[in-house]
């Protein structure tokens, strides 16, 4: 039997988005991760262990249904109930491009589902060579991502010492090879995509200058990012805006998928405002906002343009740390749709620290992004090197 949920405020201000928006997948999210080089995994296999994970979270297998009143409700059916599995097999010879636009074409209607769909792309022996999940924002947040792909690392390599049993639920895939490009075209927003080499270093020298600062690596790394924005947004000021888990503060295991996020409104940075001043300021914001937490329920903000400044969305995963992994490596993906006004992502990888910048067709064009990601880039490089100055005095 599917038990109904309340939806929480979140998901509705997600669902109620949806509805106004002009441009089908800015609500959706593609996650990917390779085998790891020498890895060898069979196609069946990795479809079995990616259905499996799925089916063992009931949130990835939700739909949402308004009522009579209005009122927005989750509804969790057991995997029992749920249509057979479908896993897309991607041949070799596609390139990403083809394999994103085909998996962004998926329908991921709210109210029937399915909300998560589940790829592979082969190699030239038929074997696993990337995986992808595709899945509606509703349904998934980063730490979604990060709880998946380590269950199915853990199904691939098989029980660890310590690891509890995984009871599958017996659900299995039918896998569908994908061998026609008959998919639309990908509608994109304008989105500049850059990397910085060594990732691992520029992430340690970012951490010691905000330990230097008594500020988190997330505060100084946003501040940094938040005062390149207002440098680039000048005259006017610009409105920065995060997301927080709010597993931790709701009582939700941290093992729960779903959407647990709340976007929070923290700071205005005018231009002119130097990195560090920006980062106390969203490091002082967050304090606060979560110790309101305790008190009462955080209620997620919208994005404004006023005159307190045009909204910037900043968005930052760690990956680096799942080198627990043994056969997969998380790789930083992003679609190139925009779901914010105009956004910022940082990616830490085990090998690098990968920058992506979107703005919705017009807020900014093509030109006004790639200034914007050069800035960000050259904004954060010096925030990263007060960590090395902050090492070098520190040598004896």
């Amino acid at each position: 039997m599917a038990t109904v949920l309340p939806a929480t405020a979140a998901e509705f201000g997600l669902w109620y988005q949806e509805q106004a928006a002009e441009l089908p997948g800015r609500y959706l999210c593609l996650a990917a991760a390779e085998l790891r080089p020498g890895t060898r995994v069979s196609l069946g296999h990795a479809a079995s262990a990616m259905t499996a994970v799925r089916a063992a979270h009931p949130e990835a297998l939700a739909r949402f249904a308004v009522d009579e009143q209005g009122l927005l409700h989750k509804v969790l059916d057991p995997p029992a109930a749920t249509p057979p599995a479908e896993f897309l097999a991607f041949p070799a010879d596609w390139s990403r491009t083809d394999v994103i636009s085909h998996l962004t074409g998926l329908p991921t209607p709210l109210a029937t589902g399915p909300l998560v769909h589940l790829a592979a792309q082969t190699d030239d022996r038929g074997n696993a060579a990337r995986l992808f999940v595709l899945a509606h924002h509703i349904v998934w947040d980063t730490r979604s991502e990060e709880i998946f792909w380590t269950e199915v690392d853990r199904r691939l390599t098989g029980p660890r010492e310590g690891d509890a049993r995984h009871d599958d639920p017996g659900v299995s895939p039918s896998v569908h090879h994908i061998a026609t490009r008959d998919h639309a075209p990908l509608v994109t927003d304008p989105q500049r995509h850059l990397t910085i080499p060594d990732g691992d270093r520029v992430w340690e020298r970012l951490a010691t200058a905000a330990r230097r600062a008594g500020v988190t690596p997330f505060a100084w790394t946003v501040g940094h990012l938040a005062a390149a924005a207002a440098a680039w947004s000048e005259p006017a000021a610009i409105r920065a805006y995060i997301d927080v888990d709010l597993r931790p503060l709701a009582g939700t295991p941290p093992d729960t998928m779903g959407f647990h996020l709340a976007q929070l409104d923290v700071a205005t940075v005018g231009h002119g405002t130097s990195g560090a001043a920006a980062a106390a300021a969203v490091h002082t914001a967050v304090l606060r906002q979560l110790a309101a937490a305790v008190r009462q329920e955080i209620r997620p903000d919208s994005e404004t343009t006023g005159r307190s400044g045009h909204p910037v969305k900043f968005y930052f995963r760690h990956i680096r740390n799942q080198q627990r992994l043994h056969k997969l490596q998380p790789v930083a993906v992003r679609l190139p749709v925009a779901r914010n006004q105009l956004s910022v992502g940082v990616t830490v990888t085990e090998t690098s620290l990968d920058m992506t910048v979107t703005a919705r067709r017009g807020t900014a064009d093509s030109i006004a992004v790639e200034r914007l990601a050069r800035l960000a880039r050259q904004h954060l490089v010096s925030a990263a090197a007060h960590g090395e100055r902050a090492a070098s005095d520190a040598a004896p």
